[in-house]
């Protein structure tokens, strides 16, 4: 680990920031968010910067000392947004900060803190990492693969934290539940719970309707939903599988069932995926 994120935990941990765990947890916690952060700027082809200047227009991703995310959008022609998440410890969605048509107040340089003229975020702690969309896309579409590696980081330090700094490995609340989600999507477009919640619930409907209409519901980038049907069965004779003894399986009609199609690219996103310890090995 750099020296100077483990002095930095180290003087958060004798403040008593993360309570009665010990040290190890939060520099494994730490490692691990970096990995992350590694993992996701290389599969969404961020580069690696040292310093970025205001008028480069540039979106970017940024890790801090803390173990925050920030991202920075670049112009479209309504201003630069912002968006910064604290990730807070033992909280299962995290403080999140959100602002429109806000400038940097200066260079953004690794090692140093990012400066805003903005009204809620007037600077971060030290950045320790910065990874910014290729210059060569347009504002609009470096804005798009930044937005796609904050919430998959966000949402990835949350259960990091939820792993290593609640105690005991897999101990809180789920992240990943509708309710959940929806306080997530609220916070992130500053809009009422309730009214994202209707929202998702129309979605759903939405799918449900296309699928039982016979259409091949798109799912974005997954794939697409749809209804298939599985061919009948005649009788035929099967075991117990208890008892091993010959029965009769009984004869069973046609019948539409739902099938999700994925799409190649989301396919091969997961297999990209690190396979957990353990898993997929022979008995």
């Amino acid at each position: 680990m750099n020296q100077s994120i483990e002095r930095h935990l180290k003087a958060l941990y004798d403040k008593g920031s993360f309570g009665d765990l010990p040290f190890e947890r939060v520099e494994e916690s730490w490692r691990t968010k970096e990995a992350l952060f590694s993992g996701q700027s290389a599969n969404l082809k961020l580069e690696e910067k040292e310093l970025i200047h205001p008028e480069e227009n540039r979106a970017f991703l940024a890790l801090t000392f803390s173990g925050s995310l920030l991202a920075f959008y670049a112009d479209e022609g309504d201003g630069c947004r912002l968006e910064y998440n604290s990730i807070k410890i033992r909280e299962d969605v995290p403080e999140m900060i959100v602002e429109n048509s806000i400038d940097l107040a200066g260079v953004v340089r690794v090692g140093q803190s990012a400066e805003f003229e903005s009204r809620m975020l007037k600077k971060t702690s030290p950045l320790y990492r910065v990874a910014a969309a290729p210059e060569d896309l347009e504002p609009e579409h470096q804005n798009k693969r930044i937005a796609e590696a904050m919430i998959f980081l966000s949402n990835g330090f949350v259960k990091i934290n939820k792993t290593y700094l609640t105690g005991a490995e897999g101990e809180g609340p789920d992240h990943f539940t509708k309710k959940t989600m929806t306080a997530y999507l609220a916070q992130k477009h500053g809009l009422p719970q309730k009214e994202i919640k209707s929202l998702l619930e129309d979605y759903d409907a939405l799918l449900e309707t296309g699928v039982l209409m016979g259409e091949r519901v798109p799912l974005g980038r997954l794939g697409k939903i749809y209804c298939d049907v599985r061919p009948a069965q005649k009788a035929r004779i099967g075991r117990n599988p208890a008892t091993g003894e010959e029965m009769t399986i009984g004869a069973k009609p046609a019948v539409c069932v739902p099938k999700i199609s994925f799409s190649g690219a989301f396919k091969d996103r997961v297999a990209r995926n690190p396979v957990p310890e353990g898993a997929g090995e022979e008995d």
